[in-house]
């Protein structure tokens, strides 16, 4: 019978297929020869039980592994004992395989997905899942980051913290809070932190304040798209202070519009400059507006900083008063934290990585509602704690080997070896011998060297 299972040490017997399921009857493995508890080896059987293991699905179907298992006595400590397969595990009635492939499902898919799968109930999924999850995340070795990136999402009711390796392009640590003591806590558990260069992260000051009080050698650089966000909100004040004057088909144009206004100018394909440059037409607040925003999305281009310092003078200087208050929290927040927006310019690393991280946290939330932050945080950090390498895919047919005795290619498989064809008897003409008879009578003299009639026997 074929073996469906592959599993050392248990002997398929019977099969029986449903719509849903797979039922397999497994012979009794050999019995046990000492006593788990005493070592003892005088042990006494104690009747059997039959019994059901999950295992991994085949063909799409759930599978069940039927098998008596053996009980055993043991009179030197009077404790009992059971048959337990290899390939069983010891605390869930379930193969380790199919622990293994609950855990690294568990990684991708809901719960109720594969406890669908398996045939079992969610909540042992999440048992499952959450006993080799912990294993796991306790074996990873997450290296201090040189460059670190700082942010938070929210999510589950509250803002938690992330923090990344901006350098490596993986997680380090998604937090519960993202309060200065937390962030602090995490942040020192790192050993050998001193070797953080950089820190990126938005304007928030207790994030500064806990990168300067324990990693004091490190650069801070302030994400320049949280900046430019700045400038991008100036542009918008001054176009929701224009919609009161406007009639509401035109009102309801320029909110449709908005996207292409806050678009960089170079990014414009086909008749958007021309839309955009009629709205800066109609309304010279808005266009001035627009201009500043570009203006400053410019300086961005500088090669150096000290470039880059004296285009923002120029840009502060030349700007109309009667925009300066849309943009005045810009200008607040760059007196503020001058030194790490222009260090950007010295060291032009950005938190962009840290925010595709929030989208994939964001993902993964949403993909399995329901999640407590402990399950979420162990997905999390199983997934994009390290690189995980992609798995192979069939890029061309293996190297078969071939059957013994034969030849490789599909037609002469299926024919006998020259040593059963001996053995087999002799049907009909002899083909070497009616080869050299039909090579005879295309010469037309020469006589072939088997007479006619014999191969007529």
């Amino acid at each position: 019978m074929t073996d469906l299972l592959n599993l050392p040490g248990l002997t398929v017997e019977q099969v029986v297929e449903d719509e849903h399921q797979y039922s397999i009857k497994v012979g009794r493995r050999r019995e046990r020869t000492h006593c788990p508890h005493c070592g003892s080896v005088a042990l006494r059987p104690n009747g059997t039980r039959e019994v059901r293991i999950h295992d991994l699905p085949i063909h799409g179907k759930r599978v069940g592994i039927w098998f008596d298992r053996q009980r055993f006595l043991c009179p030197d400590c009077s404790k009992s004992s059971a048959d337990q397969p290899d390939a069983l595990d010891a605390d869930r009635r379930m193969t380790k395989r199919l622990v293994e492939w609950i855990g690294e499902q568990g990684l991708r898919r809901p719960f109720t997905a594969i406890a669908d799968d398996v045939g079992v109930a969610e909540a042992t999924v999440r048992d499952v899942w959450s006993g080799w999850t912990e294993e796991r995340i306790q074996a990873l070795n997450i290296r201090t980051p040189t460059w670190m990136g700082l942010d938070e999402i929210h999510l589950l009711g509250q803002t938690r913290g992330v923090i990344t390796d901006v350098g490596q392009r993986t997680l380090v640590d998604f937090l519960p809070k993202r309060d200065k003591g937390t962030v602090a806590r995490r942040i020192a558990r790192m050993p050998h932190r001193d070797q953080i260069e950089l820190v990126t992260m938005d304007m928030w000051r207790p994030y500064w304040t806990v990168v300067r009080e324990l990693v004091p050698k490190a650069q801070v650089v302030v994400d320049r798209w949280h900046v430019q966000r700045y400038a991008n909100e100036g542009l918008e004040r001054v176009r929701k202070s224009l919609r009161a004057e406007l009639p509401k088909k035109r009102r309801i144009a320029l909110k449709d519009d908005r996207r292409l206004l806050l678009k960089r100018g170079c990014d414009l394909k086909g008749m958007e400059p021309l839309i955009v440059e009629a709205w800066c037409n109609e309304f010279p607040q808005l266009g001035a507006a627009y201009r500043a925003k570009e203006g400053f999305a410019a300086i961005w281009g500088w090669g150096n900083e000290a470039d880059a310092r004296a285009g923002y003078e120029a840009w502060v200087r030349d700007m109309p008063a009667d925009i300066r208050p849309a943009f005045q929290p810009l200008i607040t927040a760059i007196t503020n934290w001058e030194a790490e927006v222009f260090a950007y310019f010295r060291h032009p690393i950005t938190n962009a990585f840290t925010e595709c991280m929030n989208g994939l946290i964001r993902l993964d939330s949403h993909a399995g509602r329901g999640f407590s932050f402990e399950a979420l945080r162990a997905k999390i950090l199983l997934k994009y704690s390290a690189k995980r390498a992609p798995r192979p895919k069939f890029d061309k047919a293996p190297a078969f080997p071939a059957p013994s005795g034969r030849s490789s290619t599909f037609f002469c498989m299926m024919l006998p070896s020259r040593e059963e064809a001996a053995r087999w008897p002799m049907y009909g003409a002899d083909l070497d011998e009616l080869a050299d008879l039909i090579q005879a009578i295309e010469r037309g003299t020469d006589q072939p060297r088997v007479p006619f009639e014999a191969l007529l026997r």
